[in-house]
């Protein structure tokens, strides 16, 4: 669990205060996986970690494993199981325009466990996967499907 929240934080220090450890504790956790699997998953940086090629790779195989245990434990305390929904965008944008929208979306939708990630560094192959990325620039990326407009639901969205 350790390894997947600091890979969706992208730092050892908001992945700790999400499971309640320090992140020395999660530090030492990542460092010793890496040793056990002898090649390091995240690169270290000034502000933060980020998957490195290995990690990413990683992530993607175990990331089924890490969705039943979610369930299975959802089950057990009596939680029902949500859908997710991964949403990436500019911070600018997430703050300005998505956020002040996201009750409206809540309420329609009280199912969806929404989550808004707004890296600070630009998207590459090691970044955990989303399912909805909003941006401006280049439409032809490989691996993405492009929607040049998009038609919303809620009038009171404004598009």
């Amino acid at each position: 669990m350790v390894f997947e929240a600091a890979a969706r934080c992208g730092s050892f220090g908001n992945a700790g205060q999400e499971l309640g450890i320090t992140t020395s504790a999660v530090s030492h956790q990542i460092r010793v996986l890496e040793t056990f699997l002898g090649r390091p998953l995240f690169v270290r940086l000034n502000r933060g970690v980020q998957l490195s090629i290995e990690g990413a790779a990683y992530l993607e195989s175990i990331r089924d494993a890490y969705e039943l245990i979610d369930e299975g434990t959802r089950k057990i305390l009596g939680r029902p199981v949500v859908e997710s929904l991964v949403v990436r965008c500019g911070v600018s944008f997430g703050l300005r325009w998505l956020t002040p929208r996201i009750p409206l979306f809540l309420s329609e939708f009280p199912e969806i466990d929404l989550q808004v990630v707004t890296p600070s560094v630009p998207r590459d192959a090691r970044m955990p996967a989303v399912d909805v990325e909003i941006r401006y620039g280049v439409a032809e990326q490989p691996g993405m499907h492009v929607e040049p407009k998009i038609f919303c639901r809620f009038a009171a969205l404004r598009c």
